[in-house]
């Protein structure tokens, strides 16, 4: 999918779109991130996401460089659409080396990254257009933090419920092993006793058949 994205017409149309690019690895731990609050299925992968966070297309597996045109074309198209906004905005997608990933605010993007872990390519109408664009980072950054958080809580949670399991474990184990322990003495005792007793009624039954004779 690298060579769809790198494609000469494919960047001049996320160009003239001023896309914004990201690239993450498929095994990555932003690629993890990301595929909490965006699944992904199929690598390699390609998303367009509009500026509120909701996919608006996905493309899976390789995708010529002429058909993915036609896609981000359709994308605009439709987006412009929804949202009535006649001029094209600043966008921002992510592209994976093996799940490539589109974000676009009014746009779709695939544009190029030129290291297989990630990059980033920022383009705006204006300088009023960066802060609202580094905004919707900062959000995209908090929203994947806060799913990563969530999930470090319930990894330890999960950890912290089998170290009490283990420790039960290990306290049931020692009270069977002490009441094995107490058994075993409790039943020696009543054997040495036995013992003893049946000692004692031998040594009468001679002594009564000594005084007889």
């Amino acid at each position: 999918m690298d060579a769809t994205l790198e494609n000469t017409e494919v960047t001049a149309l996320c160009g003239d779109q001023h896309c914004v690019a990201l690239k993450l690895k498929a095994n990555g731990e932003e690629c993890g991130f990301f595929s909490q609050i965006y699944p992904v299925v199929t690598v390699p992968s390609v998303y367009f996401i509009a500026v509120n966070g909701s996919p608006i297309e996905v493309t899976a597996g390789y995708v010529e460089p002429n058909a993915f045109c036609q896609i981000i074309q359709s994308v605009i198209k439709n987006h412009r659409a929804q949202t009535d906004v006649s001029p094209p905005l600043d966008t921002q997608s992510i592209k994976m080396s093996n799940v490539q990933t589109a974000v676009s605010s009014g746009q779709p993007a695939s544009g190029q990254a030129d290291s297989a872990s990630s990059n980033h390519t920022v383009t705006t109408d204006s300088n009023s257009a960066a802060p609202a664009l580094e905004e919707r980072i900062d959000i995209a950054k908090q929203k994947i933090e806060e799913k990563r958080l969530q999930k470090q809580e319930i990894e330890e949670e999960g950890r912290r419920q089998k170290e009490i399991e283990r420790r039960k474990l290990g306290q049931d184990m020692a009270k069977l092993k002490q009441f094995q322990e107490e058994k075993k003495r409790k039943e020696l005792q009543e054997q040495l006793a036995k013992e003893r007793t049946e000692k004692t009624k031998e040594r009468e039954r001679i002594k009564q058949e000594l005084e007889k004779d």
